[in-house]
């Protein structure tokens, strides 16, 4: 019985390691205005009005290109949502995904709109890893030892945390992230091992 305690215990102490690690800084976004300051120190020698010109004239020209950017990545998602969605492409494919998903124009059923969700999981990856990390350490506070059920929610839970990296508005991964990989992984795979060798010591 004590084995059991200081088993639970230890897997207690690393889930709440990783519940910490989320504080700490996992991606960094594509921002520019390091090497926008990059440039003013090392062109010091220059003339300072040319080059407070050239940089405005690249910012306006960056915020331009920005807003362009975003109008057609809009329109193109607008685009995809009406004509190219996987529910209205499956319901022109079948009469029963056309009542599943997609029964009449312009209306998506419950299970068609899961359906259409599926390929941006990666956005709210993150969030489903928290909430599932969260609520299986809040659960695991009041367990005597480990079960299936909490290597399940942990195993799911590594699963998002793994894809949630994938957006395209990311430049880099920071150390964050990578300690909580590590430690989510590291809390999956020591609990298995648990229930495994608890397992075989009571058959």
């Amino acid at each position: 019985m004590f084995i059991f305690q200081s088993t639970i215990k230890v897997s207690r102490f690393v889930h709440f390691l990783l519940i910490l690690s989320f504080i700490l800084p996992f991606f960094k976004t594509g921002c520019n205005s390091e090497k926008a300051t990059e440039e003013v120190t090392d062109n010091k020698v220059g003339d300072s009005s040319e080059l407070i010109d050239s940089l405005t004239l690249k910012s306006d020209v960056e915020e331009s290109s920005s807003a362009i950017k975003l109008d057609t990545t809009q329109k193109e998602f607008n685009n995809e949502n009406m004509d190219e969605s996987v529910s209205r492409n499956l319901a022109l494919k079948s009469r029963i995904f056309k009542m599943l998903l997609y029964p009449e124009e312009n209306t998506f059923t419950g299970l068609g709109a899961v359906v259409d969700r599926t390929p941006y999981i990666t956005f709210f990856a993150l969030n489903l890893a928290f909430l599932l990390l969260f609520s299986s350490f809040i659960t695991k506070c009041f367990m005597p030892q480990i079960d299936i059920q909490l290597v399940f929610y942990e195993g799911i839970a590594l699963f998002f945390l793994l894809i949630a990296y994938d957006w395209y508005w990311l430049v880099s991964l920071l150390i964050g992230y990578k300690i909580c990989c590590f430690l989510a992984i590291l809390q999956f795979g020591y609990d298995i091992f648990q229930l495994v060798k608890s397992r075989k010591n009571n058959v």
